[in-house]
């Protein structure tokens, strides 16, 4: 063996010794050293770079169209000059077929193509007003290619960059980013679970049938139904790569830094987990049972006076959360991050507890969390209000603001329709002002699906009149509605038609079947009295006489859902004189354009399509 260097490295023969015996024991050592080496190497195969605008120090701005076409590219290589690029876009990077050379595409939609191919012809890379890039598609003649016996242009290209094809020879869409928050959209593709796959299993559509016989002796041919759903699996797919990956007990994912996850709760309203057979008499007196991480926060913040100068989120990277012992401990090594959990504002205090530890540093007790100038608080929203936390909706905004990072645009509009709901906000139409762009981020997408128009824009005026709509709805299913403020925009008239529409499909939303199956369970429950009211109505709705039955019973309510399925419309209005319909969890409040004011405790009203109410 070799000797050590004075600098304490491993002689180059000695190492050059261990490599050869490890590659004379190991055959794939030397094919993932090479892997490693190359891809530890300092190439230039692939970069990624911020474009800066030197005239504003470090700030981004919007890429030239030279730059995009430099990394991205959507047109098909020219065959002469570059012959692998040319063949790998054919194979890995060309959609479809799909539109009029293949209608059953997966991705037709109301012979439509639901990704937008093909696209049209642009000869210069272009971006939008609202930064979405429009990739060069030149038209040409000579660069087409057979793909399933269609004639394929450069409108059917994916966008790609032909470095990265070349590498990996897979298919790598590659698009430029508009802005950096649309990174949320990656998220639900953690939370997809694994890879899978759907197989079809042909069983053969047609068979012979020994009968039958025609006069020249050929037999006919009798077709067999073919059941699509039984037809059809959907599996777990594990690729090649992937069980590789899998054998050498690689790292499938990896998060740096940690993510200490912070709970929080009220006093003494903290969740315990037993089990079934567990008594619950010793696990209520079980030493410690008391302690959490939220609790052990304040006692850290009663013996450390560094701890009492930090926020609850900031805890984490200078403190170490033992579960086991049940304490904070003073963090040694590593780093980490600390996150509160969410909390719905409809949690009452609990969410303005979060407010709180958001903004305090360091409070040793919940009854220091509820005092302020010397005030002891009874609940944590009058603290809020008390600090003027709550003031000129700063918190709905910051609320807002940090859900538009993470959450869909469904989620944002229920978050506005909870604050205006169940909250106290000061100026609904500057929380709207402030809100309505992130909450609106789908509705482009949405209309194109519906009219089938892939390229279709929408101005600003529009597309804030199409999420007043959906916000709409969505007040509208809690009993209330956008008209309840009197400073937010209203809904476009032209519009309204719409929103009536979508609001009958709702109504209309539901299985038949079932509601058959419940309403033969319970009409014999009917006592005679009872039976003989339902006839009443039945009787009605048949001759279209439009009357109104007053009945406080509410077994009948469920029954006339029956008509439901003979495509009827039902009102229910309850002690306040409020609509809805009889259905559970399905109010269809303003259902025919006003509120019913009725003084009556229980009534219901039976109204046919097509007769005046």
């Amino acid at each position: 063996m070799g000797q050590t260097s004075t600098e304490g490295n491993l002689d180059e023969s000695t190492l050059a010794l261990l490599i050869e015996m490890i590659d004379e024991n190991n055959c794939l050592a030397k094919v993932f050293r090479r892997a490693r080496d190359h891809y530890e190497s300092v190439g230039s195969e692939f970069t990624i770079r911020l474009v800066q605008d030197k005239g504003k120090g470090n700030s981004t701005r919007t890429p030239s169209a030279e730059e995009v076409d430099e990394i991205i590219s959507a047109e098909l290589p020219n065959k002469d000059e570059d012959p692998v690029a040319y063949d790998l876009v054919i194979k890995h990077m060309i959609h479809g077929p799909c539109g009029l050379f293949n209608p059953k595409s997966p991705c037709m939609e109301n012979n439509v193509c639901t990704k937008k191919y093909p696209r049209s012809n642009n000869d210069n890379t272009s971006i939008d007003k609202s930064g979405y890039v429009l990739y060069r598609q030149r038209r040409t003649d000579d660069t087409c290619t057979l793909k399933a016996g269609a004639v394929l242009d450069n409108t059917y290209v994916v966008p790609h960059n032909i470095k990265l094809l070349k590498k990996y020879e897979a298919h790598i869409n590659v698009e430029w980013c508009n802005r950096t928050s649309a990174v949320k959209y990656l998220f639900k593709y953690i939370t997809k679970g694994v890879d899978r796959a759907t197989a079809v299993i042909e069983k053969g559509n047609s068979a012979t049938s020994s009968g039958a016989t025609g006069s020249g002796g050929s037999k006919e041919k009798v077709l067999r139904q073919r059941n699509e759903i039984q037809d059809y699996i959907e599996a777990r797919y594990l690729s090649a790569c992937e069980s590789m990956w899998r054998t050498f007990a690689f790292h499938i994912h990896k998060r740096k830094p940690s993510v200490e996850k912070l709970i929080l709760h009220l006093e003494g309203e903290h969740n315990i987990t037993v089990k079934s057979t567990d008594n619950l008499g010793r696990v209520i007196h079980k030493p410690g049972i008391e302690k959490t991480m939220f609790t052990e926060w304040m006692v850290l913040c009663r013996r450390s006076a560094f701890a009492r100068t930090l926020t609850y989120v900031q805890i984490p990277e200078y403190f170490v959360w033992n579960n086991s012992a049940k304490v904070w401990t003073e963090r040694k090594k590593g780093k980490s991050i600390g996150r509160v959990v969410a909390v719905h504002p409809s949690a009452g205090d609990r969410y303005y507890l979060r407010v709180l530890i958001n903004k305090i540093k360091g409070p040793r007790s919940y009854d220091e969390l509820k005092t302020y100038n010397d005030v002891k608080y009874p609940d944590f929203k009058s603290v809020c209000h008390a600090r003027g936390l709550l003031d000129n909706d700063v918190e709905w905004l910051e609320s807002m603001s940090e859900g538009a990072r993470t959450a869909s645009p469904y989620q944002l509009r229920d978050m506005f329709v909870t604050f205006l709901n169940n909250c106290f906000v000061a100026s609904p139409k500057g929380l709207w002002e402030h809100s309505w762009k992130s909450m609106s981020e789908d509705i482009l997408h949405k209309r194109q699906r519906i009219l089938g128009h892939a390229n279709l824009e929408l101005d600003d005026n529009t597309l804030e009149q199409y999420t007043l709509i959906e916000v709409e709805k969505l007040m509208r299913m809690q009993d209330r509605s956008l008209n309840d403020f009197k400073d937010m925009p209203k809904i476009n008239p032209v519009f309204l038609k719409e929103l009536g529409n979508s609001l009958w499909n709702h109504e209309m939303d539901y299985d038949v079947a079932e509601e058959t199956l419940r309403h033969d369970k319970q009409y014999k429950l009917l006592n005679a009295e009872q039976l003989a009211i339902y006839e009443s109505v039945l009787n009605s709705v048949d001759k279209k006489e439009g009357k109104f039955f007053f009945k406080s019973d509410n077994i009948l309510y469920s029954q006339i859902s029956n008509l439901e399925n003979i495509d009827q419309a039902m009102i229910q209005a309850n002690k306040k004189g409020l609509t809805h319909r009889f259905t559970p969890s399905k109010p269809v409040f303003f259902a025919f354009g006003h509120l019913l004011k009725l003084d009556i405790q229980h009534t219901f009203c039976v109204h046919t399509i097509n007769t005046k109410i």
